[in-house]
């Protein structure tokens, strides 16, 4: 039989709410009443698809996908921060009609992809990427690889439910009973997870950002080249003394966030009026080009294989620290890290009026007792007022520091030559730079994914933290055809990206046009949009699911699909009365009643 239309108030109030939130205005309904016509309801839409509260109101359910709250749970429920950022990059991309494919691409990975301009951000593709963090925490964890386990299985239920459409949990402690995931596809992408790293880094919020910093960045290296500086050799280590990292190259394997170490790696100066001085060879340098910026640095990870570690560093009003298996949380209970997160204190009187280049080095030691066969990075930050300079990484069995001739003591780079012809032009060229630079906007702060390694996680017997299998060949998940034998780069992402989004493969595209018509008819195609394997429901249509489904995997997005549904005869249908609990599972039937939601 022929399904019955809702009355134009009813469509308008419906059309309302699905795609804006709440009901229409007197107004609104006395407009459409008086012009019920089919071109008065496309114009409606179009108005609403085009309204600011369409990205609140279906930005909203990916929020909830992504366990989205501002806070972790757990007894003191500390604030995650900046959170509310992500919360209005998902608004914004929603209401900027981002393709689904490089919309769920930033989430995984938009640190690793071409720069997306928003929301004022020369980049806010990043910002994305707080997706991976959002989930619970324990303040205070009694074994911290345990919780990092239970963290990290946190979000791989996350990323299957919401991006496969598929339950894996159960693959964590073994292969899956009913679907084809075994346990080594659950920590193929552990792995991608733990080589995923948290921070709360810092982003450009002027677009002239980038091209300043290069060119400023640039003109230092510059005036080093025309001065005749060069490296000095950093001697051998004696005998018992692990080298991590003595920073060759200016900490080129340290990850950064703002601006404040990007000169690091050359070999001059310059000072607060302007002059140029040497600079110690090889190390990480927030005030080698200008105190008042701001940024972080992280280290390579490391395992903890003796107790020791010793830095040798020096600044001001800045913070290291260093992370143990990822946990964050020591910042605001320190029970089982006491003393990793350490600062600098502010230098005062004639320390403060030091150039960097004059103020002593230190040595700080870090007791990893507690956490032999961990891994670790350090963190180091500057804020913007102060500076931080980081030499050499040294690990070794016992608390004394190892001796002077173990440090890259060897002071500033050599040849320096002043009188050089035209280094007082190309001085001149890197102060302009600079001020340049200086007149950009500050960054902002938000939390952000970052690279961390390529290790492959083993797997974990019978889901036991401390248990370790075979490795499961890092992000290449077998339930995606990857092979076990392909190269990956870095934590996975940007793997994991390019499969998932890729035409081909239907995991994304049927799950997502799946949810998109759950939320505009009150039920899935599929039921169980969060488990489309053997224990889900059964599609009523897998034709339809599949039209859908290919549209959204050829280019259409969302706002195209959810317009095309809306604007169909079957969203006009009125409820069935005999068909309550919508119960028929192997053909369409009328939208059923559905109350506001908060």
């Amino acid at each position: 039989a022929a399904l019955a239309d809702v009355d134009a108030t009813a469509l308008l109030r419906r059309a309302r709410c699905d795609l804006r939130g709440l009901p229409p205005t007197e107004a609104e309904v006395r407009a459409f009443v008086a012009d019920p016509s089919d071109a008065a309801f496309e114009a409606f839409v179009d108005g609403a698809l085009a309204s600011p509260e369409f990205g609140e109101r279906w930005g909203r359910h990916w929020l909830d996908l992504a366990r989205y709250a501002e806070s972790i749970g757990h007894e003191f429920d500390y604030d995650i921060p900046d959170a509310w950022r992500y919360r209005d990059y998902v608004i914004e991309a929603f209401n900027a009609d981002v393709p689904p494919a490089r919309f769920v691409a930033e989430q995984i990975a938009g640190d690793l992809l071409e720069p997306r301009p928003a929301m004022g951000l020369a980049d806010a593709a990043s910002v994305g990427t707080a997706w991976w963090f959002l989930g619970p925490a324990t303040h205070a964890p009694v074994d911290v690889r345990q919780d990092e386990a239970d963290r990290i299985a946190g979000k791989v239920d996350v990323v299957g439910r919401s991006l496969f459409g598929l339950s894996i949990a159960c693959s964590r402690c073994h292969d899956h009973k009913f679907d084809p995931i075994p346990a080594r596809d659950f920590y193929a992408l552990f792995g991608v997870a733990r080589n995923t790293r948290r921070i709360e880094g810092f982003l450009d919020a002027d677009a002239r950002t980038p091209a300043r910093a290069a060119a400023a960045r640039e003109a230092l290296e510059e005036a080093g080249r025309r001065s005749g500086v060069g490296a000095s050799t950093r001697p051998v280590s004696p005998s018992g003394v692990v080298v991590l990292d003595d920073m060759a190259r200016g900490g080129a394997a340290w990850s950064r966030a703002g601006r404040a170490f990007d000169a690091s790696g050359s070999l001059l100066a310059l000072d607060a009026s302007g002059g140029l001085r040497p600079a110690e060879t090889g190390t990480l340098d927030s005030a080698r080009l200008a105190l008042p910026l701001a940024g972080s640095a992280r280290s390579a990870d490391q395992t903890i294989s003796k107790r020791y570690f010793h830095l040798r560093l020096r600044g001001s009003d800045a913070a290291f620290r260093a992370v143990v298996d990822n946990y964050w949380l020591d910042k605001h209970a320190s029970l089982l890290f006491e003393g990793f997160r350490r600062r600098l204190p502010r230098a005062e009187g004639a320390e403060a009026a030091k150039d960097p280049r004059d103020v002593a080095w230190r040595i700080e030691t870090f007791d990893f007792s507690r956490y032999q066969g961990e891994r670790v990075h350090f963190e180091v930050q500057d804020d913007g007022p102060g500076w931080i300079e980081v030499d050499t990484i040294l690990m070794t069995a016992t608390a004394t520091p190892p001796p002077a001739e173990a440090w890259d003591a060897d002071g500033p780079a050599t040849g320096w030559s002043p009188s050089t012809p035209g280094l007082a032009e190309a001085r001149a060229r890197a102060v302009e730079a600079r001020e340049a630079l200086l007149a950009c906007a500050p960054p902002i702060r938000a939390l952000l994914a970052d690279e961390g390694g390529s290790l492959d996680e083993p797997i974990h017997v019978r889901g036991a933290a401390h248990r370790y299998g075979e490795p499961a060949p890092l992000a290449r998940l077998s339930v995606l055809g990857l092979d076990a034998r392909q190269p990956v780069a870095g934590s996975g992402r940007r793997m994991l990206v390019e499969a998932l989004t890729d035409p081909r493969r239907p995991f994304l595209w049927r799950t997502t046009a799946n949810r998109i018509w759950l939320k505009l008819f009150g039920r899935g195609s599929v039921d169980t949009p969060d488990d489309f394997g053997q224990l889900g429901g059964v599609p009523w249509s897998p034709e339809l699911l599949d039209h859908l489904a290919s549209r959204l995997a050829q280019g259409q997005t969302f706002k195209q699909l959810i317009r095309d549904l809306v604007l169909s005869h079957a969203y006009r249908s009125a409820a069935d009365p005999s068909d309550p609990g919508r119960s028929s599972a192997d053909a369409w039937s009328p939208m059923p009643a559905r109350r506001l939601d908060a």
